[in-house]
Order: C-alpha cells, then sequence, then structure tokens
C-alpha cells in the first residue's frame, strides 16, 4: 500500500474536519451523518471502493487556522500585485510550517520581485508537490544535471510543465552546446517538429549521462534578469511555410490570434478572453493559432486551420501581419520565430516571465488595468 504524505495538523470544522499534509495540500473532510470524524494515528485513503494509500496522522501543535490565514492572505496579495507584503506573509506561514506548497508559492513571489536566483532555486519545490511522469522516469535511471561541467556528456532534457514553458526554455539549448553538451530532447508529440531543429528528439529510454527537467534550464544556469538570452532561437520550417501560405491564399491583413489556455488551472493566472470581444478589434481576417474551440471561432468568422502541432503553429505565425494572442504557447512559438508584430494581452495580475519582458522583448504587453477589464486590455490595441 502507497505511503502518502502525512497530515501533519487537523482541526474540526462546522462541516466535517480539514487537514494538512507535510506538503501543504489541504484536505477537507464532510462528517458522516454530521458528526465529525476527526483522524485517529492513520487513515486508508480510498477512490471509490479501491483503497490507495495510508496516511499516518501527525498532531504536531502548531496553529493550522493561522497558518491558513497567512498562505491565504500571501495568494490575496500577490493577485493584487503586493508581492513584497504577499513575500512576508508567506514566510511568515513558513515560520508555522515548513511546506511544498508554500515554498512553492515563495518561488513565485520571489521570480515576480526579479529575484530569480533565488526564485529558480525555491521553484524546484514543484517536484515535492507533484513529480511528473516523464521527470520520474528519467530519474530512476539517470543522475539530475545541476549546473556542473558537461564537456562531451549527454544531456536529455526533458519536457516538465507546459507546451509554453518547454519552448521558453528551449532558448538554452545553444549556451548548453556552447559549454560542450551533447543534447537529445525528452519531449511529447506535439513538440517534436518544431524543438527538433535545437535538438534530436530521443526516446526516454534513450542514452545519455545525465538529464534535467527544460522548466529547470533557468535555475541549473543560474538565470538573473540580466541574463536571459532573447535572440530568435527557432524558425518555421519551409515547406510548412508554403502549405500554409497556399492555404491561406493572398489578400487582406492577416492577423493570429489565440485567446484562451488548453486547460486551466485553478488559482492559475486569468487566461480566457471573450473571443467575440477580440475579433471585434481585429483588422481584417482572424487566423485562429489554437486547437480548442474550433467550431465557435468559425461562426464568428475567424479562419481555423487544421493545426497538427507546434511547427504548424510556428509556420502559420511566420505569415501572419499581426499576432494578439493572450499568454498562452502561441505567444512562445511567435516569439521564439522572432515575429515582429506580437501583441500580448495581459490579466491584472500576471506571470512573472513579463517583469521587464526579457523573454521576448519586442512583445508589446497590453495588461488590464483592474482585475477582469479586458476591454481596458484591448482598448490599448
Amino acid at each position: 500500500m502507497i505511503e502518502l504524505p502525512p497530515i501533519v495538523a487537523y482541526e474540526v470544522t462546522s462541516q466535517g474536519w480539514r487537514g494538512l499534509t507535510a506538503r501543504g495540500e489541504l484536505l477537507e473532510v464532510s462528517a458522516s451523518n454530521g458528526v465529525p470524524m476527526v483522524p485517529d494515528g492513520e487513515l486508508i485513503v480510498q477512490r471509490g471502493s479501491q483503497v490507495i494509500g495510508r496516511r499516518r496522522v501527525i498532531q504536531e501543535g502548531f496553529s493550522l487556522s493561522e497558518y491558513l490565514a497567512r498562505t491565504r492572505r500571501a495568494v490575496e496579495l500577490y493577485r493584487q500585485n503586493r508581492c513584497g507584503e504577499a513575500l512576508n506573509e508567506i514566510e511568515a506561514a513558513l515560520a508555522i510550517r515548513d511546506t511544498a506548497q508554500s515554498r512553492l508559492n515563495r518561488s513565485i513571489f520571489l521570480l515576480s520581485l526579479g529575484r530569480w536566483p533565488e526564485g529558480f532555486a525555491e521553484h524546484e519545490a514543484r517536484f515535492e508537490m507533484m513529480t511528473p511522469p516523464r521527470v520520474a522516469r528519467a530519474a530512476e535511471r539517470l543522475p539530475r544535471w545541476r549546473g556542473d561541467d558537461l564537456r562531451g556528456r549527454r544531456l536529455m532534457l526533458v519536457h516538465d510543465a507546459g507546451h509554453g514553458d518547454s519552448i521558453m526554455c528551449a532558448r538554452y539549448i545553444p549556451e548548453l552546446r556552447r559549454r560542450g553538451a551533447l543534447v537529445v530532447l525528452n519531449v511529447p508529440a506535439a513538440l517534436e517538429r518544431l524543438l527538433s531543429q535545437l535538438a534530436p528528439v530521443v526516446d526516454e529510454d534513450a542514452e545519455a549521462d545525465m538529464f534535467c527537467p527544460l522548466y529547470s534550464l533557468p535555475h541549473a544556469l543560474s538565470q538573473t534578469l540580466d541574463t536571459v538570452p532573447s535572440d530568435q532561437y527557432l524558425s518555421a520550417a519551409p515547406n510548412l511555410v508554403g502549405k500554409w501560405r497556399e492555404y491561406l491564399g493572398q489578400g487582406e491583413k492577416l492577423t493570429g490570434i489565440a485567446w484562451r489556455v488548453g486547460a486551466n488551472v485553478e488559482g492559475d493566472y486569468p487566461r480566457e478572453i471573450p473571443l467575440a470581444d477580440l475579433v471585434a478589434r481585429i483588422e481584417g481576417r482572424a487566423v485562429s493559432l489554437q486547437v480548442q474551440d474550433g467550431e465557435v471561432a468559425r461562426d464568428l468568422g475567424v479562419i481555423v486551420p487544421d493545426i497538427e502541432d507546434f511547427a504548424d503553429v510556428a509556420a502559420l505565425a511566420s505569415l501572419m501581419d499581426d499576432i494578439v494572442v493572450i499568454d498562452t504557447a502561441a505567444l512562445h512559438v511567435a516569439g521564439a520565430i522572432g515575429h515582429p508584430r506580437i501583441t500580448c494581452l495581459l490579466s491584472h495580475w500576471a506571470s512573472w516571465r513579463f517583469l521587464g519582458n526579457k523573454f521576448y522583448p519586442s512583445v508589446r504587453l497590453c495588461r488590464q488595468s483592474s482585475p477582469g477589464d479586458w476591454a481596458g486590455a484591448l482598448d490599448q490595441l
């Protein structure tokens, strides 16, 4: 039976009880027949009728309510762009009980304040919360690269976050090669054609001397606000450019758009703009650079290509007169190929990536002036 992270504090609530795991997960448990069954010693965890693991219960003696109040206040302040105050609150929470979740929150606040070396180091706490299967399998057989000498070493870079994150961090592959590494990539099929121009794509069991998660490269390379390589590092494939040029034809001005992310994550930045509002602001024809919501887009007159992967997105983006997107993978593709006219529509609180806009300095940012104000962001177009 799997040993799950233990519960280190719990308290009775009006609905039952709640407990905090050692990683920082909050478990809310409803009472049975209105009677709270406070945990004692050990819990058997089931999903439906299937037993999936056990949790030890350890009441460590700190105030769960105070810890939660501090962490929630920190997140609330961060969403108000009050990052310094958010950092103070999360450090107060960590003084009550150190958890991976609070350290992960702290990393985001540090990155948003421009304290990148500290932030990237703390962001490794994400692997304590959840290790992606690709990373777990690589770690079973290969040592982790953490910035040491690469000369003559075969380094496998492993996709571990979002597609856009991997595209953003692929900019470091030329630097790894300059340091003498033979770089290979273990990435999803959607990224293979695009990123194979930087390094060979291999199976996850291919030979290598060491591995590194792609999203950990800024940490391993000790990145600061002043050291980010910002030159074009990817290109659109000529054969795909020809294919999509024929598909689109000649004549009208074309604007590539992306208006929502593929999957919404709880607590993430607001990144979905009403498509009708966006289309109403576009001159000429709008062309979708995303795969979701195709039928809705067609009904609004958007050209919706049958996109296979991000190599297609790069080719389509290269043919656009303008690109107007939210913070999503299409932005990273357009920025990586060096498109000269990109606008990113940002929510009021947005990713640390846009602090100083170091990753894609040519991208124009149109940010909400208040939470939910997409109209204000669109007015800046």
